[in-house]
């Protein structure tokens, strides 16, 4: 594939499937972007709207406005440019009957559940949220044609989507006082997500495009971050009886999948995600206040001993060389970092990841799945 925004993108893409399944082609995977100087560069379009809400659902403006955005960066190492059509973490919940409300920076849904009962889980794909993200969808797989990828959107099923539609602490309680009806729920959002995804991706795959999302990976199949942000508020126990299933089904559903372990209190559950067969990988996002991620090494260990791939959120690009003094290259993709740098720099940069790749040339990892 020949992208305008990103010239190398078939090699930076060889080295990511090999990310993937913990193989090295030449180095760890390095994703940094920097400000683009040079050349024509495009306008970013700016509009008054009268309210947020009208200003996140201008598909047009929100799709121009991203991608004249992309032509002012360089995707270097295995970065690559990628539109994501997005109405906010609860986009999902809209499709059994949730409004959102809108902040400058994200939305989320209204809880509505009253009664799980109650709840019609036909999926409302003719929704003006659903029919917005389509319409972000179709408008950038036409203007990024040999430009950039259109990503799928973000998609907060399972507990997330539970939790969105009841609320957080209601839902907690729930699980104790009503678990049979959370497990028939759950079951019926499970079933949401196989036509939920493939509703956005077959779009994008019957224009030639692979899948990627927020998460910045890729494959030419179904790829996806896998996620449950709600596991951090329950117990391992509760976690493995009531979600696990439905995550594991997510996970033998999608052909590539990263699960997004997000901060310190759902940490309970890795060894956990770590025994899926299904799951090729994990991100891991320890929040603010926890950084650097070296702190973390051990944890990155753990992925890795247990043949599951790893994205490492870095903050200085200082810290790629420090986890590869201590751990092997295999499986490590590195994302973040550098905006500061110029193009030698990172260029520099990534000949010295190659160098301290090689010196773990005969380390051993665990199993690839």
């Amino acid at each position: 594939m020949e992208l305008e925004y990103k010239p190398d993108f078939d090699r930076a893409m060889e080295r990511m499937e090999a990310w993937w399944h913990c193989e090295v082609i030449d180095r760890a995977c390095v994703q940094i972007t920097i400000p683009r100087k040079e050349g024509n560069l495009p306008t970013i379009p700016s509009k008054r709207h009268e309210t947020l809400r009208e200003r996140w659902m201008d598909s047009e403006f929100q799709v121009e406005a991203h991608a004249a955005s992309m032509a002012h960066r360089k995707y270097l190492g295995e970065s690559f440019p990628a539109y994501l059509p997005n109405l906010g973490p609860d986009q999902c919940a809209t499709l059994v009957g949730a409004e959102l409300v809108f902040s400058p920076g994200t939305s989320w849904a209204v809880p509505f559940v009253k009664d799980w009962k109650d709840v019609d889980w036909t999926p409302q794909f003719t929704s003006i949220y659903w029919q917005t993200l389509r319409d972000m969808t179709e408008l950038s797989i036409e203007m990024g044609r040999g430009k950039y990828i259109t990503a799928l959107t973000d998609l907060h099923m399972n507990g997330d989507l539970l939790s969105a539609m009841r609320g957080r602490e209601e839902l907690c309680v729930d699980l104790k006082d009503r678990p049979d009806e959370v497990r028939e729920a759950i079951r019926k959002a499970g079933e949401l997500y196989a036509p939920v995804y493939d509703d956005l991706w077959l779009p994008i795959r019957d224009a030639g495009l692979g899948s990627t999302t927020w998460m910045s990976v890729y494959h030419d199949g179904r790829c996806y971050g896998t996620n449950m942000d709600f596991a951090g508020l329950i117990s391992p126990d509760m976690f493995n009886d009531f979600f696990l299933p439905v995550i594991v089904d997510e996970t033998r559903f999608l052909d590539r999948s990263c699960f997004h372990l997000d901060g310190p209190t759902a940490l309970v559950h890795l060894d956990t995600l770590l025994s899926i067969p299904e799951l090729n990988g994990v991100q891991w996002v320890f929040g603010s206040g926890n950084e650097p991620c070296t702190r973390w090494i051990d944890v990155y260990r753990r992925i890795q001993q247990a043949g599951k791939c790893a994205q490492v959120i870095i903050g200085d690009v200082r810290e790629i060389e420090q986890i590869l003094e201590v751990l092997p290259p295999n499986g490590l993709l590195f994302t973040g970092g550098g905006w500061g740098m110029s193009e030698d720099e990172v260029e520099a940069l990534l000949k010295r990841v190659e160098k301290l790749g090689a010196k773990h040339a005969h380390a051993k990892i665990g199993k690839s799945v």
